[in-house]
């Protein structure tokens, strides 16, 4: 088995910590806040599945333990 260090979401590795597979060594620490944004040009033209990609990660998005919305149009 191999050894490391790395930092990610939880909500990626919680099945893995729950399994004891990976094991937090600084459980009282969490990393910065990380925003992420979704630009694009004007819906105008819009091919119909760039509408149905933005909505979907919209929708889904926020859910996601840690990500909270930021607003927007």
């Amino acid at each position: 088995m191999g050894a490391g260090l790395g930092l990610c979401p939880a909500w990626l590795v919680e099945d893995l910590v729950a399994d004891g597979q990976l094991l937090r060594v600084l459980p009282e620490w969490s990393g910065a806040p990380q925003e992420a944004f979704l630009i694009y040009p004007s819906r105008r033209y819009q091919a119909l599945r760039a509408r149905l990609l933005i909505q979907f990660l919209a929708d889904r998005l926020p859910a996601l333990p840690g990500m909270q919305p930021a607003g927007g149009p």
